[in-house]
């Protein structure tokens, strides 16, 4: 049984060292009892499953996309479920997820991690219950400081995301909140 589902946003198409540390990342999550969500497609996300799949128990489910993606979907998942487009894979990335983690990645990474805070933001607004988003602090924190000061936000709103400095670092804040 495990902790927490985890969804992890990052790179589908990483640098080497993007690739390695998602793949080490992903058996330290399976080790530590966490559920792994991902795009279900290459890059980073195949790495985050095969690291998973490196220890017996280990859970990573793919939220693929069929129509508007032309790539398969990667073969080290656990398991994987069908969204009809990109909107309704992020909508049940975020849904399913206990905690939200975002790797170093470009625009669409971006965009997740942007959608996981607003659905904070209108939490905020709703009173329900917000759901932990952690990025890694390169590259997000200066591009979240830059969105935070042009925007002028509050600093209720600034502390929506935390950041974590690696991969040690992030399954220590991880345990934390699910103990």
């Amino acid at each position: 049984m495990y902790k927490k589902v985890v969804a992890v946003f990052c790179a589908s198409k990483p640098t080497p060292e993007q690739y390695n540390a998602a793949l080490e990342l992903g058996e330290l999550l399976a080790r530590n009892q966490f559920k792994i969500l991902n795009g279900g497609n290459g890059g980073c996300m195949e790495a985050l499953a095969r690291g998973c799949k490196q220890v017996q128990g280990g859970v990573c489910e793919g939220i693929v996309v069929t129509n508007d993606l032309p790539v398969e979907s990667n073969p080290y998942m656990t398991s994987s479920i069908n969204a009809n487009n990109m909107f309704d894979r992020l909508n049940m990335l975020l849904g399913k997820a206990d905690i939200i983690v975002a790797l170093p990645g470009y625009l669409g990474t971006l965009n997740e991690i942007i959608m996981a805070v607003t659905m904070n933001y209108i939490t905020d607004e709703n009173q329900r219950k917000k759901k932990p988003v952690i990025v890694s602090r390169k590259p997000w924190e200066p591009i979240w400081n830059s969105i935070c000061e042009e925007l002028d936000l509050k600093p209720s709103h600034r502390s929506l995301l935390q950041f974590f400095d690696s991969n040690d670092d992030l399954i220590r804040i991880l345990n934390s909140i699910s103990s």
